[in-house]
């Protein structure tokens, strides 16, 4: 279940997705110039790709059921 506090914004037909107050800037990390493993050991920079990561899947299942919705109900009569 998503939850209520999902925030979406459709720009130029792309939906651009926060991952709240931690991860409204995408999910950065601090690699040190350690390259992956650097950026594995940033364990706040990964917080924050994961919450980002959990927001990019609760809103492309609430577009999903969205568009089930659209598609079950019949388009109003004038």
């Amino acid at each position: 279940m998503a939850s209520a506090g999902v925030r979406e914004t459709r720009v130029g037909g792309a939906v651009a997705v926060g991952g709240g107050p931690w991860a409204y800037n995408g999910g950065p990390v601090w690699s040190q110039d350690k390259k992956a493993q650097g950026a594995a050991e940033d364990e706040v920079g990964m917080a924050t790709v994961h919450a980002l990561g959990r927001r990019v899947g609760e809103v492309t299942s609430l577009i999903a059921a969205g568009k089930t919705i659209y598609t079950l109900t019949p388009p109003l009569q004038a």
